[in-house]
């Protein structure tokens, strides 16, 4: 969570979206807001991988209770720090919820193996765009929708690089490796052709 100076109220976000901790709290008591995001996911299925497409749109409030603390639930971690939740889903901020937004039919997702469509429902899609995690290669990729009522038309685009491959011990074996915790476990992991501990 963002920390304040002794003898301060004002606390600097790791984000660097965010300027200060006021800027944050002046804007939460605006609203409502809107929202959307779009997950691109290589999932483990164990044994084996699917890729996954989807996201959702919707509006939210900010209860004027939490409005002072939503930096808290907004701000990144620094790189090498933790969080702690009370459970182990994570955490989600204590919004809202106003109702979904309407953003159209469907959602495309072009990419090096073609075009997939995802159909738009309540605000939210969800699709497997390869049931055998062939789908989401190294490669661009581009998100776009027609737009709705609330939502109008957009596109965006993200690069996938190369991720790095577990050599030792393989990847979903047939037969887990043993370990005993007191003597630890060597993992390689393979990074641009060559083969590193981990």
């Amino acid at each position: 969570m963002p920390v304040a100076a002794a003898g301060s109220r004002t606390c600097t976000p790791a984000d660097a979206t965010f300027t200060t901790d006021s800027v944050v709290q002046g804007s939460t008591s605006a609203g409502p807001f809107t929202y959307g995001e779009v997950d691109l996911r290589h999932r483990d299925d164990n044994p084996g991988f699917d890729d996954t497409f989807k996201g959702q749109f919707f509006r939210f409030t900010i209860p004027s209770a939490v409005q002072p603390f939503i930096l808290s639930y907004s701000d990144q971690p620094p790189s090498g720090t933790c969080q702690v939740f009370n459970n182990l889903n994570g955490s989600n901020p204590p919004i809202t919820i106003q109702g979904p937004l309407d953003a159209g039919a469907q959602v495309t997702l072009q990419g090096p193996n073609g075009a997939k469509n995802a159909s738009l429902s309540g605000g939210q899609f969800n699709a497997t765009v390869s049931a055998t995690g062939n789908y989401l290669t190294p490669g661009a990729y581009t998100v776009s929708a027609p737009g709705g009522k609330d939502v109008s038309t957009f596109s965006a685009s993200i690069t996938i690089p190369a991720s790095a491959t577990l050599t030792s011990p393989p990847l979903d074996a047939a037969s887990p490796v043993s370990v005993t915790r007191s003597n630890g476990l060597t993992v390689l992991v393979g990074k641009s052709g060559g083969v590193y501990p981990d």
